[in-house]
């Protein structure tokens, strides 16, 4: 009877291992890196897809697929990825890294961040091959950039609708809005810009102007300058 019984237990014991091991609620897969904090200033923090508490992240910090980045008052952060593309994220700014796969085999990337809040720049790196993509999405929005330079911004209009500005500051970029309904895509060229409201098409592009450069410059630590009918840009020291 004594042998029966403990065939039992040590049956259910592995049982209840296995079922655990199989369960949804069983810790999760091993996180994908997707890429590195190249340089940071002030507090900034990265909430991982299985985890609910919030992570401090300093330079050097690995980035992960699925990733949430927040940055505070006063704060910004540069993200290098694999393919070197860089995201150089501003202050009061929130942006998920929803998909990243890079194949350097097959010289290819696919690559889409979600701007909840704040702005971004966003620089591609390798030039890899022509079904190769960059996009920032917002709620309004559908960016893409193209061996270039862009900056996406989230604002308000007067009467407190959200909507994305989409500069483009070298290369050539695109924009439509996020409703498949709406399917016109709008090409962007070096220094100009265009806006994004719920459900309309993209404004035409325009000239981005002075005092918003100025403005861009100051929050993402570089020099943009428009001279003779070209745009430039320049890096400042790291911050």
């Amino acid at each position: 009877m004594q042998r029966q019984l403990k065939h039992i237990y040590i049956s259910t014991l592995i049982s209840l291992f296995v079922l655990s091991f199989n369960s949804p609620f069983a810790e999760s897969a091993e996180r994908v890196k997707s890429g590195v904090v190249m340089a940071i200033e002030g507090k900034v923090e990265a909430l991982h897809e299985d985890e609910k508490e919030w992570t401090p992240l300093i330079k050097g910090t690995d980035v992960y697929l699925r990733d949430t980045v927040r940055t505070s008052k006063g704060s910004r952060l540069i993200i290098r990825f694999f393919d070197e593309t860089m995201l150089n994220v501003a202050e009061n700014s929130n942006i998920n890294i929803d998909t990243y796969l890079y194949n350097p085999s097959e010289n290819k990337r696919t690559a889409m961040f979600k701007l909840f809040s704040g702005r971004v720049r966003t620089i591609t790196g390798k030039i890899l091959r022509k079904d190769s993509s960059v996009e920032i999405h917002t709620r309004t929005s559908i960016a893409g950039v193209r061996g270039s330079d862009q900056v996406n911004m989230i604002l308000n209009d007067p009467t407190g609708s959200e909507f994305t500005r989409v500069l483009q500051l070298t290369g050539i970029g695109f924009v439509r809005n996020i409703n498949p309904d709406i399917p016109r895509v709008i090409d962007i060229r070096p220094g100009t810009m265009s806006d994004v409201f719920l459900n309309t098409v993209p404004t035409p592009p325009v000239t981005i102007p002075p005092d918003m450069l100025k403005e861009i410059g100051s929050a993402l630590n570089i020099r943009v300058k428009l001279e003779s009918g070209k745009h430039f840009v320049s890096e400042e020291k790291p911050f």
